[in-house]
């Protein structure tokens, strides 16, 4: 009896352990995706630059990219994206601490969107702060 339940038991982890590794997570096709951001003329010394659609935040998937002299480079799921733009700096204003040089409507509150496919890859965003 014994003798049957090892055996039972390795049957069944042999087969679990099968299972568990056939079902990986597919991840989508990314494109490599880069392009400038300047801000009232200038490029954007440094900040963040995120690619998220609904899906991509569901997913866990939003593409993000370091913006360094106005320049960005990421790796981007395709389709639709709305695009959210940072750049953080500290201030000497007890009041504020940290402030955001770009204005909420291309980040919180984000009116940019880009579609990312084969074809389109390269993305300029020219932002005022009027």
């Amino acid at each position: 009896m014994i003798r049957i339940s090892s055996h039972l038991l390795v049957i069944t982890s042999i087969a679990l352990i099968t299972i568990g590794c056939s079902s990986e997570r597919k991840l989508p096709a990314r494109f490599d995706v880069n392009g400038s951001v300047t801000l009232d003329g200038e490029p954007l010394k440094s900040g963040s630059i995120s690619f998220r659609s609904e899906k991509d935040i569901a997913d866990g998937m939003v593409a993000s990219a370091d913006i360094v002299e106005g320049q960005f480079t990421a790796k981007v799921p395709p389709g639709e994206k709305t695009i959210v733009i940072h750049s953080i700096i500290q201030t000497n204003d007890p009041r504020e601490e940290f402030k955001d040089l770009v204005p909420v409507e291309f980040n919180k509150q984000s009116t940019l969107t880009a579609n990312v496919n084969v074809e389109s890859t390269q993305f300029n965003f020219d932002l005022k702060t009027n």
